[in-house]
């Protein structure tokens, strides 16, 4: 039966996109010799697939997602187009989702659940709750049969990239590489427990921080399939009209927002990577609300301290300090020259800091320092160009709020307060003793694994 169905979805799959047209595009993209040609083109596959992909199933659309994070494989046109999939699709029949509810829960503890869902995603839907302790709450649940779909999704999916690649020749898809990221992160997703400790952790780490909330994890009820947490009211930080009419001042909206993503991705290394309309709200107390936490930005401490220190030298215009940073976090090639990579850094620098303050952007600036350092043969790591993507959507809300205030000059007194903390003499005796830490973990472990030979040889001799 599920070959059966393989083969219905190939033919339709095949079906939908000769209909739109996409094969026509993907042989003119190849004839094509212009960059603009290409770009326009580009930018005609992007927005049908966006339109196409929710028909086949929620593998595509994840991939699909994924993709708009990826911009050095797919390129900024398509990227910037799939930002716009959504991941709202029909809710399942709550005859279905109640019937999970009862075997996972102790659905006797909720005076009430609306049976109208309040959104529906590709993998799971919520409802608005009450407990038998009056609290209202938030439950998130997975469609039924969704990790079966997701399985046989996956197979349909490795099978048309192969297809377009080989037939495309497009060697810069990497199609495997693709569908595992794609089937490790969902896979994950799907255990609602890893988004309840990835909201429980933001939570924890801004609990200190004024103007922010992130809603609390009922751990009592949350399982693999069912997350619930607290109820939010809020308007949504994309509904400017809304906001106004509320009476909030939108110049301290975008200063709670621009510097609490900062906290979350500088400081903390951890941050809120789907800031898409309905995940940020703004609450009577004019706090900036965190929902829906299934796509998480993580940095370690050294690309903490890489884009902090990259951010801290262009803001002094030091540019062969930046490219120093890249040569200390070992990103630079021996067979490329460190001098010419520090002129490239000038021209970045030069061309985005001599704009009127209001105009600099920080996504825009690190995107140029990606994009060049690819011309030089290094390899950014996926976690930093995630931030730069989310910084971007950062910026454009927070000029949609308010153009007048501008994130550069938001983040310098911010950038400098923490160079203090994390770059000068107490930083580096913070990294020293993390390095001593370490040494004395493998020390430990040297002595350890010694004392396990030793035991063996003992053994050894007893027997001889």
């Amino acid at each position: 039966m599920q070959v059966l169905l393989n083969a219905f979805r190939l033919y339709l799959l095949i079906f939908t996109i000769v209909k739109e047209g996409l094969v026509i595009d993907l042989i003119r993209l190849k004839r094509i010799k212009t960059e603009e040609g290409k770009k326009l083109i580009l930018d005609k596959i992007s927005k049908k697939i966006v339109l196409i992909l929710p028909k086949f199933g929620p593998a595509f659309v994840k991939t699909g997602q994924f993709l708009a994070t990826r911009p050095d494989i797919v390129g900024d046109t398509v990227s910037k187009n799939l930002e716009k999939l959504q991941d709202s699709l029909p809710a399942c029949d709550f005859s279905q989702i109640n019937a999970i509810l009862s075997k996972s829960i102790a659905i006797n503890e909720f005076k009430y659940i609306d049976p109208i869902a309040v959104a529906a995603a590709s993998i799971a839907q919520v409802h608005k709750a009450q407990t038998i302790n009056n609290e209202l709450v938030a439950i998130k649940v997975l469609k039924p049969g969704i990790k079966a779909e997701f399985k046989s999704n996956l197979s349909l999916l490795r099978f048309a990239g192969k297809l377009i690649q080989r037939i495309f020749d497009v060697k810069r898809l990497k199609v495997e590489e693709i569908i595992s990221r794609v089937k490790k992160t969902s896979f994950l997703e799907m255990d609602l427990r890893i988004e309840a400790a990835a909201a429980d952790k933001l939570r924890e780490n801004l609990s200190n921080d004024e103007n922010v909330y992130v809603p609390k994890i009922f751990w009592k009820y949350t399982t693999n399939n069912v997350l619930v947490l607290e109820w939010i009211e809020g308007i949504p930080l994309y509904d400017r009209e809304r906001l106004t009419e509320a009476g909030f001042n939108l110049e301290n909206i975008v200063k709670k927002f621009a510097i609490t993503f900062f906290n979350q991705a500088y400081r903390d290394g951890f941050f809120h990577a789907d800031l898409h309309p309905g995940n940020v709200l703004v609450n009577a107390n004019e706090d900036i609300v965190f929902l829906d936490f299934g796509i998480m930005g993580h940095l370690d401490h050294m690309n903490k301290l890489f884009i902090a220190g990259i951010l801290k030298s262009f803001l002094e215009r030091n540019y062969d300090l930046v490219a120093k940073l890249h040569l200390e976090a070992e990103y630079f090639p021996k067979s490329e020259s460190i001098n010419v990579f520090a002129l490239s850094c000038r021209s970045i620098g030069e061309t985005i800091l001599n704009k009127s303050p209001d105009q600099v952007s920080i996504s825009a600036l690190l995107k140029q320092l990606f994009e060049t350092a690819k011309n030089f043969n290094m390899e950014i790591q996926p976690p930093l160009l995630l931030l730069q993507k989310t910084m971007m959507t950062v910026e454009g809300i927070s000029i949609y709020l308010d153009n007048q205030v501008n994130i550069w000059l938001l983040i310098k007194p911010w950038i400098k307060k923490w160079a203090k903390s994390n770059l000068g003499i107490k930083g580096r005796l913070l990294k020293n003793a993390s390095n001593a830490e370490n040494f004395v973990k493998d020390i430990v472990d040297i002595i350890s694994l010694g004392k396990k030979q030793l035991t063996i040889l003992q053994q050894k001799n007893t027997k001889r």
